[in-house]
């Protein structure tokens, strides 16, 4: 399954907005999240993001995102660890 963020906002800065956007997702193995026309995502947005998939047991995989946008993407990896 596809999830273009920029259907859901373009600004992504809070922990209940990752769960606004992915709780609705149950029975789904495989996520790709595509991140065109997303201006902004927070470290504590994609942590957040990052731990519902992790709990979920999902395989996650990321497209378009912008070199600033991976760079919280990293933030957030290393907080998990």
């Amino acid at each position: 399954m596809q999830i273009q963020l920029s259907k859901k906002g373009h600004v992504f800065s809070t922990r209940p907005k990752a769960h606004e956007v992915f709780d609705e997702l149950f029975d789904e193995k495989e996520i790709t999240l595509d991140f065109t026309d997303v201006e902004s995502a927070t470290p504590s947005f994609l942590h957040e993001t990052l731990l519902i998939f992790k709990k979920k047991n999902m395989n996650l995989h990321i497209e378009n995102m912008s070199n600033s946008l991976k760079f919280q993407l990293e933030k957030a990896r290393r907080a998990l660890i």
